[in-house]
């Protein structure tokens, strides 16, 4: 079944990607202009002094990286939609990814927050790790630093797994909100 089902959706998938890395580069594109028009060039002589591209990277990357991580979950909600809906059309479902993302942007939101922090948790205390331990050079100290890389790797595979476990299920299985019961007589009737 895995296979069948592989077949089925590589040349979807694989077109639904090929759309957002045009995305991607288009967005790319729009914060790279905007640095561009902001820094007034990127010489170094026509700058007023060295720190205005610095000052200008540290307005604009933030919400550069805002909108990847928008894009990002786009696209994950674009896939599950595809292989959900069983369609054909990639701008479908990309449209269908992005109903769902319009519909549930806190519940999306929030995981796609919790996601962020926790990969970049993980990334920053083992570069930390890893910039306390290299500046001593032992085969054991490199065998450590491996270790460390290399559960790094892991962990970001296990991460990756529970992201598509969860907006797996919250896609397939959407929280329901709670009925009210038709309840025409109250405890104290019966």
């Amino acid at each position: 079944m895995f296979w069948g089902q592989s077949a089925a959706f590589f040349w979807r998938l694989l077109r639904l990607t090929l759309l957002f890395w045009l995305l991607h580069g288009l967005v790319l594109g729009l914060f790279l202009g905007l640095f561009y028009v902001v820094s007034n060039g990127w010489a170094p002589f026509t700058l007023e002094h060295e720190g205005v591209l610095l000052t200008n990277f540290r307005w604009i990357a933030p919400f550069y990286l805002l909108a990847l991580g928008g894009l990002f979950l786009w696209q994950d909600l674009s896939k599950l939609a595809l292989v959900r809906d069983d369609q054909r059309s990639v701008f479908r479902a990309a449209g269908r990814g992005m109903g769902l993302m319009v519909r549930g942007p806190i519940r999306f939101g929030g995981w796609m927050l919790a996601y962020s922090v926790i990969w970049s948790v993980g990334w920053w205390s083992s570069t930390q790790l890893q910039h306390a331990l290299a500046p001593q050079t032992s085969i054991g100290l490199i065998l450590t630093l491996l270790l460390i890389s290399q559960l790094l790797v892991g962990g970001r595979l296990a991460l990756k797994i529970m992201h598509w476990a969860v907006l797996t299920q919250l896609v397939l299985h959407p929280p329901q909100k709670a009925v009210p019961t038709d309840s025409s007589e109250s405890p104290s009737q019966k």
